[in-house]
């Protein structure tokens, strides 16, 4: 069942904490992409749902947790991560032609650049090959924001 992040400690040249209500341990990442995943689902208030590798606090995925109360055409809806031999990956779910659908991204500035497209409500274009997004721009964020409020 997601929980909602209590708290997330962060030191330099140590792995990340991130406390879930009501627990009191730790979970652990390493991760650079968990990370910035766990602290925009903390800037949002969103609950999320961890998974752990065996008999560990050790995050090996976030489960897929809501980024838009409201998903429209070419915005991100849902954002996951997961911990695999091929490399940390970010997950997105986009509506595209009116239906939400899964990609996935491995290279960490794209990654960065898609959560900024969350950070910012902003709609993006992206270039896929078999579900892995390859290369993505942002749209005027100026404008969105004008738009937005």
């Amino acid at each position: 069942m997601p929980k909602g992040i209590n708290r997330i400690v962060e030191q330099a040249g140590v792995s990340c904490l991130i406390f879930l209500e009501p627990e009191p341990e730790a979970y652990v990442t390493s991760s650079a992409v968990v990370r910035k995943t766990l602290m925009l689902a903390f800037a949002l208030n969103a609950s999320v749902d961890l998974d752990v590798f065996d008999r560990s606090h050790l995050i090996k995925r976030i489960d897929p947790f809501q980024v838009s109360k409201k998903p429209e055409e070419g915005r991100i809806s849902r954002l996951a991560t997961q911990l695999t031999p091929q490399g940390n990956i970010l997950e997105l779910f986009v509506i595209k032609d009116s239906t939400e659908q899964a990609f996935r991204v491995l290279d960490e500035a794209l990654q960065d650049l898609c959560l900024s497209a969350v950070i910012n409500r902003a709609s993006f274009k992206f270039t896929e090959v078999n579900k892995e997004i390859v290369a993505a721009e942002l749209d005027d964020l100026t404008a969105t924001q004008r738009s937005t409020g």
